[in-house]
């Protein structure tokens, strides 16, 4: 289990494991990140590839770009 919670990464972060990243942009409360393969996602999907040998990749800045 990742002591890492993908709730707390601020915007621009990216989470991978070895079939896709996921990057958290524009979040809202039902789908707070965005899969390589175009779905939106939440928390809790992201939550899981961490807690299954996933990575952070990048720790965003929290500021969304314009």
């Amino acid at each position: 289990m990742s002591d890492v919670r993908a709730a707390d990464l601020p915007t621009g972060s990216v989470v991978a494991d070895g079939e896709q990243a996921y990057i958290k942009t524009h979040p809202t409360r039902w789908s707070q990140w965005r899969a390589t393969s175009g779905a939106h996602i939440d928390d809790t999907q992201v939550q899981d590839v961490l807690d299954t040998g996933g990575a952070v990749l990048r720790v965003g800045t929290g500021e969304a770009r314009r």
